[in-house]
């Protein structure tokens, strides 16, 4: 009877962790994003035309969101850091925000563009960065 009793409590508890899900952050992502933001509805882009970069942001808060404010900064590669070759800001009293801005930029780099953003839901802010590609020019 032990045996029986036993022999069960091992298929249960097998059959709970085969059944378990796990999930797997992306190498290299080491960032922590907040749940005020809709990841998958956001999105931050770069395109280069003819030495003109063309910087995007359209910014989803998550259920709740009262007012987003972000920083977009376009940021070019040097060495193994990143330096800011412009800012610009905007700001929205509701759930999202977009909008584009353009700057000349110069042959022979690498650059991309991070958004610094900050969502106020339920009276509390939390901020986060969202980043896009990376071109050459």
């Amino acid at each position: 009877m032990k045996k029986r009793v036993m022999l069960f409590f091992v298929f249960a508890l097998c059959f709970i962790l085969i059944r378990g899900e796990a999930y797997a952050m992306p190498m290299g992502d080491t960032s922590i994003n907040p749940l005020w933001i809709d990841k998958s509805s956001s999105r931050v882009n770069l395109t280069i035309n003819h030495g003109t970069a063309v910087a995007s942001a359209k910014l989803v808060g998550g259920r709740g969101t009262e007012k987003i404010s972000a920083t977009m900064y376009l940021q070019k590669k040097e060495g193994a850091s990143w330096s800011t070759v412009k800012t610009w800001q905007d700001v929205s009293n509701g759930k999202d925000l977009s909008f584009s801005q353009s700057a000349r930029i110069s042959r022979g780099n690498t650059y991309r563009v991070r958004v610094r953003v900050t969502t106020k839901t339920n009276g509390k802010e939390v901020t986060s960065n969202i980043y896009s590609g990376t071109k050459n020019y």
